[in-house]
């Protein structure tokens, strides 16, 4: 069964919550300290466990669930990442964290909506001619209808904002979030529509199966050093956190996700393991190279990655039985799949192939993304971080990032793709569209008339990369910055002052407020993590 690895990791974060403003929401938040007696009393109508359970939530430090593609944007190698927008949904992640956005919705006087809901009212808003066009692009993101080019994809997209400019109805801030939810909608359908096919024409190239496709939720539990680390151990450089145990597999299926979010999962008999770490082993093969009929039978072990990587002793870990512990938190994440390739070992092996030279078998993350413009030459560095954290996760240290690109034949010119992408070029393609009039929204969204051609390249990264360093640079320098981050997170829950601001400045952005608002939500941030200021992140843009 293939599942859609966005949606896979997404499950184990809150959905995607927009809040919309109902009325006089400044007066309402001046006047919070007041408001608060009179909803907590109507909050005593509920039992006293829940209660009492809800607070205990609020000062919660730990089992926070992180998706493996968040990494990048957590620790500040992400230029276009929403990271407010992440931090609530983290903030308010699971069964007794939507209870308390709730709740301070209602103190607030906000209304709860989905992402969804937003885009329906902005298009709504602007007329129905926007309204038809974001129905067919809501369908592209639910699977009842296909894309089969970037082309294609680049005008159904450009047909909403044709539209809602040329309407009148709505202001720069609206367009922008009418631009993002279009551009996520029609990204993620056809992403998940062409994903098995790309995997399939990866086979062709390579040679190789790829097995295990989105097969399964992995679950990375990590400790802060200082909970793991013995009383006579010293602790030098930066606060950061180490494995408790190896990423486990954690769900077979979307269909048991929910489970996740009950709090039992959370207990620490649920988290208990038989202690004993998977060994990557090497299987030598006596057949030509490049086939992909391999003789198994003799194995041959190896050192573990995370023997090599970890950076505490095997029996310092044993000695103090961690693996009880609860975590500070856990990376969660789907692979889109693995395969094997034959490679010449640091290391003689026992047996020799008829190539005169020692082969053996390993295994290689397979991280497929779809571009809607062009193939990169080197992929960005937050796909790569996220790669990485798969290579960890799994214990290997090659991956193939595949990209993906499907051309229309029949497309014409360098022009066939244009699309607005990025909110500073939002401005100028306003002006332009709307001196032309009509002719602007009448973009072509017929069926093609020819198969789509797809286009793969792809790109190895190695945890070993002389280069990139990622294995040290994950050590160094993301772990440090992901606890930072997950203290953030928790320290933004924990006060009611700050979690009322960030929903404000949330709200008010979403509801098109201006950039100011926006900027109030990143300032909250930066307070609690202010090595954010000097990162590459989309408070920039």
């Amino acid at each position: 069964m293939s599942l859609n690895k966005d949606k896979l990791e997404s499950t184990h974060d809150v959905e995607v919550i927009g809040v919309k403003q109902q009325s006089s929401l400044k007066r309402r938040y001046r006047h919070a300290s007041k408001a608060r007696s009179r909803l907590n009393d109507e909050y005593d109508t509920a039992t006293l466990d829940d209660n009492a359970r809800t607070r205990a939530f609020q000062h919660q430090s730990h089992s926070l669930r992180v998706s493996a593609s968040n990494i990048a944007a957590m620790t500040g190698f992400h230029p276009w990442k929403n990271l407010p927008e992440l931090v609530m949904n983290l903030v308010y992640q699971g069964g007794l964290g939507q209870a308390l956005l709730r709740k301070d919705a209602r103190l607030l006087g906000l209304q709860l909506t989905t992402e969804e809901d937003v885009l329906h009212d902005l298009a709504q808003k602007s007329g129905a001619s926007t309204q038809k066009a974001l129905q067919s692009i809501l369908q592209i993101k639910d699977g009842s209808k296909k894309v089969e080019s970037v082309e294609l994809a680049a005008k159904l997209k450009q047909r909403v904002m044709n539209e809602a400019v040329k309407s009148g109805n709505l202001n720069k801030e609206q367009l922008k979030t009418l631009q993002e939810g279009t551009r996520s909608a029609v990204d993620t359908g056809y992403g998940t529509h062409h994903e098995a096919n790309a995997l399939n024409l990866y086979e062709k190239q390579c040679g190789w199966e790829v097995r295990e496709r989105n097969a399964e939720i992995r679950n990375w539990p990590f400790a802060r050093r200082e909970d793991i680390a013995s009383a006579s151990e010293t602790i030098q450089g930066l606060p950061t956190v180490i494995p408790i145990r190896p990423a486990s597999s954690q769900l077979p299926s979307p269909m048991l996700a929910e489970t996740d979010l009950n709090e039992k999962n959370l207990k620490r008999a649920n988290l208990s393991t038989n202690g004993e770490s998977v060994e990557i082993h090497d299987v030598v093969s006596s057949t030509s190279f490049g086939k992909a009929s391999i003789r198994d039978d003799t194995l041959q072990p190896r050192t573990s990655l995370k023997d090599r990587y970890t950076t505490k002793s095997p029996t310092a870990i044993a000695a103090n039985n961690h693996y009880e512990l609860l975590p500070f938190f856990s990376i969660v994440g789907s692979v889109d799949g693995l395969r094997e390739e034959l490679f010449s070992p640091d290391t003689s092996c026992s047996v020799s192939t008829e190539f005169g030279a020692d082969l053996a078998l390993r295994t290689v993350i397979v991280e497929c993304k779809h571009r809607m413009r062009k193939a990169l030459v080197v992929p960005p560095l937050y796909e790569q971080i996220q790669t990485i954290t798969y290579c960890l996760m799994y214990e290997v240290s090659e991956a193939d990032i595949v990209q993906v690109l499907r051309h229309d034949p029949s497309a014409s010119g360098k022009g066939s793709c244009a699309s607005v992408e990025n909110n500073k070029a939002l401005d100028a393609w306003v002006v332009s569209t709307q001196n032309q009039g009509k002719s602007a929204a009448a973009a072509s969204t017929t069926k093609l008339s020819a198969v789509s051609k797809p286009t793969l390249t792809t790109y190895r990264v190695s945890l070993n990369d002389p280069v990139m360093q990622h294995q040290s640079q994950w050590r160094d320098t993301v772990l440090p910055r992901l606890r930072s981050f997950v203290e953030a997170v928790y320290a933004i829950r924990a006060s009611d002052d700050k979690r009322y601001r960030l929903l404000v400045a949330l709200s008010l952005s979403t509801e098109g407020e201006g950039a100011a608002m926006a900027s109030d939500a990143w300032k909250i941030l930066h307070q609690e993590c202010q090595w954010l200021e000097s990162c590459n992140t989309a408070f920039s843009r």
